[in-house]
């Protein structure tokens, strides 16, 4: 529930940031990425050296070796990719993989890489309008393919994969895209009132 509270609050943020400097005339896809990439990466890299030195020691060759391709891959922001293919997140053998908890990384690196792209194309074709169809449309598809690979038993591939998880970060894209904060004449009416409540 916190990754999933996490994507919708990335998904907000990220795009109030890239609207905004979208709509100031200011916005530096170079810079973006500059400022993601120092968010997540020195952390993940701390972290993925001091697991390798502790696994020398603690865990058998085998072990390390998979400890090794599970750095590869969080590193190369692919482990969701990675573990789709195993064991799922809430099964016995997932305490074993130090890394798994990079899968959700993946997911954010993986959207932020693609997300800033898709608004800033569809800002300079067909303004604000565009970008509202596009948010509106990829999150009802991610959100169909989701529940389509809930339906068919696809547990992993719904759990750990970008396009399944894209409704979440485009949920509160939609946030920022279709505001409900000024809905109301003010006089009274309630409307606003009742959205609030409704978001809740």
């Amino acid at each position: 529930l916190g990754v999933d509270a996490f994507f919708v609050i990335s998904g907000y943020l990220m795009t109030a940031i890239v609207l905004s400097r979208l709509s100031e005339g200011r916005f530096n896809l170079l810079g973006f990425y500059k400022s993601r990439f120092l968010r997540i990466v020195p952390a993940l890299v701390v972290l993925c050296l001091l697991l390798g030195v502790l696994g020398w020691f603690l865990i058998f060759p085998f072990d390390y070796a998979y400890l090794a391709k599970n750095i590869n891959h969080a590193l190369a922001f692919k482990s969701n990719v990675s573990f789709s293919h195993g064991t799922g997140y809430f099964e016995t053998g997932a305490k074993t993989k130090w890394l798994l908890h990079t899968w959700s990384l993946s997911v954010e690196m993986q959207f932020y890489l693609i997300y800033p792209l898709l608004l800033l194309a569809l800002y300079k074709l067909f303004g604000l309008r565009g970008v509202q169809i596009a948010i509106a449309a990829g999150l009802m598809a991610s959100l169909g393919s989701y529940l389509w690979h809930m339906q068919a038993g696809d547990v992993n591939e719904a759990f750990y994969l970008l396009p399944n998880r894209a409704w979440q970060l485009l949920a509160g894209a939609a946030v920022v895209a279709f505001p409900v904060f000024n809905v109301g004449s003010g006089k009274g009416d309630g409307s606003s009132s009742i959205l609030r409540l409704v978001g809740i």
